[in-house]
Order: structure tokens, then C-alpha cells, then sequence
């Protein structure tokens, strides 16, 4: 459990300093007046003072988050991911689907293969004692037939890695509330998988099997049919 500790904004201190207007000093009277003067105009480029817009008030201070004790006694225990995908009749049914394309596309691949060693060896065999046009068809036959089986491999490994990626988020979508099951049944607050940096484990703290346990429950009642 981390804690987070929350530190609040200073507010700003913002002094504005005022400008005072000297009031000007008494005059003599003055004789009269002579008579009144136009007064100069102002040059056109001449432009009025701007007024300076007030600074904005400042931010309000972030209360603190008050710090969550951390509960004595706290569980941990820890799981084998691998051996559970490896046990589990989730992962065994996502294994054996993979074989089961492997083998397939692996089937397809060696018929191609098989079409396209023999249009060579045509060519090879019964090009030299041929035309030219036959020949060259030949020769367009097989470079075709390894072009196909060329292309037929890489997508069967990309289809492959396809599907495995999709079947192991399919497994980790599962094995998530399994775990949450265990974890609570068990009351353990911490849960580590032997991929996660573990330099040591207990094995009485293992809880490997009870997750393989949860995982098959769950697998059977979502595919037992609904009761009439």
C-alpha cells in the first residue's frame, strides 16, 4: 500500500503599490486675464494612458489528504501464473487450440511445399530438353508455387501469434476474478505471481492451486445450462 501525501499550494502574496497625486502649491492672484487662446491640439500620434488591469486573487490551498494507517497483520502470499495456465482447464483448452491451428497450418504448409519441390524438379529435369515457351512456363510455374508458399508461412505466423495473443487476454480476463475469489476467501490482503521479482517464496504461502481451483469452479458454472 503506498500512501500518497498531498502538499498544498502556497498562496501568493500580492502587494500593490499605490500612486499618490501631490496637490500643487498656492499662486499669487493673478492680473486679469488676457483674452481666452485656442488651445493646442494634441498630435494625432499622441495616444491616452492605459489603465493596468488588476492582478487576479490567488489560488485557494489545497487541503491535505490525512494519511491512512496501514493495517497490522496484513497476508501476503504468491502464485506460478505459468503453472496454472499449464494446469487449469482453461489453459489446457487455449493450449490445445493453439496445437490444433499449428497442426493444421503446419498440414497446408507441407502440401505446398510438396507442389512447389516438384514443380521445380519439373523444371529442372525437363526445362533443358524443352522449347523456350515451355520451358518458361516451367519456370513461371514453380517461381509462382514458392512465391505461394512463401506468403502462406508468414501469415500462418502471423495468424498464430494472433491467436495467442487473443487467447491469453481471453485467460487473464478469467483468471482475474479467480484470484479476487481466493485472495478473499483466504483473507490475504497480497498477492505475488513468481514473475513479479520474487527472490524468495514460502511454500506454505503458495496459493497456486486454490486459484487453478477457482478457475475450473467458475469455468464449470458458466458452462452448465441454466436450471428450467
Amino acid at each position: 500500500m503506498r500512501v500518497f501525501a498531498v502538499v498544498p499550494a502556497l498562496s501568493l502574496v500580492l502587494t500593490a503599490a499605490s500612486t499618490f497625486a501631490q496637490a500643487p502649491a498656492a499662486a499669487p492672484p493673478r492680473p486679469a486675464a488676457p483674452p481666452a487662446q485656442t488651445a493646442p491640439a494634441r498630435p494625432q500620434n499622441q495616444t491616452p494612458p492605459t489603465t493596468q488591469k488588476p492582478d487576479p486573487p490567488p489560488a485557494a490551498a489545497v487541503a491535505p489528504t490525512p494519511a491512512v494507517p496501514f493495517r497490522e497483520g496484513a497476508k501476503l502470499a504468491w502464485i506460478n501464473v505459468q503453472v496454472i495456465a499449464s494446469n487449469s482447464g482453461e489453459g489446457k483448452s487455449a493450449a490445445a487450440r493453439i496445437t490444433q491451428f499449428r497442426d493444421q497450418r503446419q498440414k497446408d504448409l507441407a502440401e505446398k511445399q510438396k507442389n512447389a519441390q516438384a514443380a521445380q524438379q519439373k523444371f529442372e529435369s525437363e526445362g533443358a530438353l524443352s522449347n523456350e515457351t515451355v520451358r518458361a512456363s516451367l519456370q513461371a510455374t514453380a517461381e509462382r508455387l514458392n512465391r505461394e508458399l512463401q506468403r502462406l508461412a508468414e501469415d500462418a505466423d502471423q495468424d498464430l501469434e494472433r491467436l495467442q495473443q487473443q487467447l491469453q487476454q481471453e485467460f487473464m480476463l478469467k483468471l482475474q476474478p479467480a484470484i479476487q475469489r481466493v485472495a478473499k476467501d483466504r483473507a490475504v490482503d497480497f498477492i505475488f505471481t513468481n514473475e513479479s521479482g520474487l527472490v524468495h517464496a514460502a511454500a506454505d504461502l503458495d496459493l497456486t492451486g486454490d486459484v487453478i481451483k477457482a478457475l475450473d469452479a467458475s469455468a464449470g458454472a458458466a458452462a452448465k445450462p441454466p436450471a428450467a
